[in-house]
């Protein structure tokens, strides 16, 4: 097998995670105008899948499946068991008696269960919605490990999962245990950033190239989300799906090489250092910034929605308290 470039040091793939938690957080705040949340929500999801089929390393492929599993349920599944233990007793302890969440009557047991069925589907994981991104996670590589078992050819494999994913998701009235469902389209993402990797870790284009790149990812991104209806990967959402991928992949793109230009960046790379903590407790941290505001400061009800400000600084609040909290 040929030795593949070493993932040490690739600076850039911590900024790029580091700019997907930005927007992750951005998008899940109260006040982003809905055009720059439709352009959000095309690309942060698939560029965190991406990114992780870049780190999948070519020689995984010789390990056994059980052992595979065994391995990474350890690295997926017990920090998401922990993370929804914690957010379930914080929300039955506080937050489902406050707010547009007290109106919804969700019974104790529901959510609890939930969090053994893993998906965000039907307000199984109302106390922290977020976490269906680690066992759907957790399924996407063992689809892909399997579809790299089978010896086939990866492209075609993924080409056909390409238009599997959404087909699924869409004659469907309800998601799969631990978002096995939408697994089949996140292993797209995943597949490609495999097939990137040696080119990405090996290969830097110049800075014309980058910039050149980047105005054309963009361009594609903006147009392709904008025209698209809502997308909401979790819930296995795509609008149409041929413009679902192009601004996803484009996206991606973009901030892949956004990300050569901004890998000296510190606090973005320290962001991409945490990205699992971040993930997990920011929409926990959201109720406590709306209280300061509201009782400490006495800003009126609906002040998140007066200026894009607002949602700038929870997403930026909530960056730096839970970096310290991941340590």
């Amino acid at each position: 097998m040929t030795e593949s470039p070493s993932l040490s040091r690739q600076n850039w793939l911590d900024c790029l995670k580091g700019i997907g938690i930005f927007f992750v957080v951005l998008g899940h705040t109260v006040g982003v105008p809905p055009e720059m949340k439709k352009i959000i929500f095309a690309f942060h999801i698939p560029l965190f899948f991406w990114a992780s089929g870049v780190t999948f390393k070519p020689g995984t492929t010789d390990i056994p499946v059980v052992d595979f599993i065994r391995k990474r349920f350890r690295t997926r599944m017990v920090p998401y068991f922990c993370f929804a233990l914690f957010s379930w007793v914080v929300w039955a302890a506080a937050f489902r008696h406050v707010g547009s969440r007290a109106l919804k009557e969700i019974s104790l047991l529901k959510p609890f269960f939930g969090i053994f069925y893993g998906s965000a589907w039907n307000d199984f994981l109302e106390p922290n919605i977020v976490l269906w991104f680690f066992p759907c996670l957790f399924v996407t590589e063992i689809i892909f490990l399997l579809l790299l078992k089978s010896r086939r050819p990866l492209p075609l494999l993924l080409a056909g999962l390409a238009v599997l994913g959404p087909l699924v998701t869409a004659s469907m009235s309800f998601r799969l245990p631990f978002e096995s469902d939408v697994a089949l389209t996140a292993t797209v993402f995943f597949g490609l950033g495999f097939l990137c990797r040696n080119r990405v870790l090996s290969h830097r284009p110049g800075f014309r190239q980058i910039l050149i790149g980047m105005l054309g990812t963009g361009m594609v991104t903006v147009l392709c989300a904008l025209q698209n209806g809502p997308v909401a990967v979790l819930m296995g959402e795509y609008g149409n799906p041929l413009l679902f991928y192009a601004a996803a992949l484009a996206g991606t793109g973009f901030w892949y090489l956004a990300s050569l230009l901004l890998e000296q960046v510190g606090p973005v790379v320290l962001a991409g250092r945490h990205t699992l903590t971040i993930f997990a407790l920011h929409l926990l941290l959201f109720p406590f910034f709306t209280a300061l505001f509201r009782y400490g400061f006495g800003l009126p009800n609906e002040f998140r929605e007066t200026s894009i400000f607002w949602p700038l600084i929870y997403t930026i609040l909530a960056i730096c308290l839970c970096i310290p909290l991941s340590r």
